[in-house]
């Protein structure tokens, strides 16, 4: 099963996997590539690889209507300087 998380500069965690929060609908994992060839004769070369990094969007859903489960990810978002890292881990490997 695949898994996400936050992180915050202090290495600090909020599990996206759990019954009171979760991931859900995620896009953008991976990355783009495209490719140009070139015709000689009869033959096709590649003459270009470009690849591109895609935005990553999904939605958190929280769950039963306890203010509280919003109110912790809400001050894990707010008191953090230096952006927020999102942790995903496919088969037993770790990609922030």
């Amino acid at each position: 099963m695949r898994k996400f998380k936050l992180l915050r500069e202090d290495n600090s965690e909020y599990d996206l996997n759990n019954y009171r929060h979760f991931l859900e609908n995620p896009n953008g994992l991976g990355l783009e590539k495209e490719f140009s060839t070139t015709r000689l004769k009869n033959n096709h070369y590649f003459s270009n690889e470009s690849s591109k990094l895609l935005p990553i969007t999904f939605d958190i859903i929280f769950s039963g209507t306890d203010v509280e489960i919003y109110k912790e990810y809400e001050d894990f978002i707010i008191f953090n300087k230096k952006g927020i890292k999102f942790g995903y881990k496919p088969q037993n490997k770790s990609i922030y």
